[in-house]
């Protein structure tokens, strides 16, 4: 069983009101059975009263290779502890408020994490190169295993020198006939009505 520790504070603000913040203060990532598992500890002040939660959500992880992102998608979530104002909820209360908040929580989360990525590739030339190699990722055996597609990489490098060789000939085709390049200008502003 594979777990890790992710440790310190992160604030993030809230997708439903700009005026929440949600702290999370731990979380744990299990990569255990095929899916990725995450126990997390969160607190939020709200409608005057402070909010401790500790939930569960288990999901997978998706790679989107156009925006070099990588997206969480929730199949589950359990709140195994919520407090408000420290006073632990308890008993029938916890169970009555986890059937209303699990589904509505998961549902949010689902709603913002399609629109959030949990981590997107920096725009750095390590950053692009992975872009263009790698194709999936999955959990597995309580690890992340990527594929990666070196036939995306040569179609990429492929295009490149075409379009290296074609701006070439054209710079060529300017030195020996500068009045094409002349036509192109006035054609260009004659489309745009310049």
């Amino acid at each position: 069983m594979s777990s890790y520790w992710i440790s310190g504070s992160s604030k993030t603000k809230s997708t439903l009101n700009s005026k929440s913040e949600v702290v999370v203060s731990k979380a744990k990532l299990d990569l255990a059975g095929g899916k990725i598992s995450i126990a997390v500890e969160a607190s939020t002040h709200k409608a005057g009263a402070d909010f401790a939660v500790q939930a569960t959500t288990t999901g997978t992880l998706k790679y989107e290779a156009v925006k070099g992102s990588f997206y969480f998608h929730p199949e589950s979530l359990v709140l195994t502890s919520v407090d408000m104002n420290a006073h632990k909820m308890s008993g029938w209360l916890l169970r009555t408020t986890q059937k209303g908040l699990d589904m509505t929580i998961l549902k949010a989360a689902e709603s913002a994490l399609e629109r959030i990525p949990v981590y997107t590739l920096p725009d750095t030339m390590k950053g692009n190169v992975t872009r263009l190699v790698l194709d999936d990722v999955q959990v597995q055996d309580g690890s992340v295993t990527a594929h990666l597609s070196f036939w995306r990489l040569t179609k990429a490098v492929l295009a490149y020198a075409i379009l290296f060789v074609v701006a070439i000939a054209f710079g060529i085709a300017l030195l020996l006939k500068p009045e094409f390049g002349l036509a192109l200008v006035i054609f260009g502003s004659s489309v745009t009505g310049n």
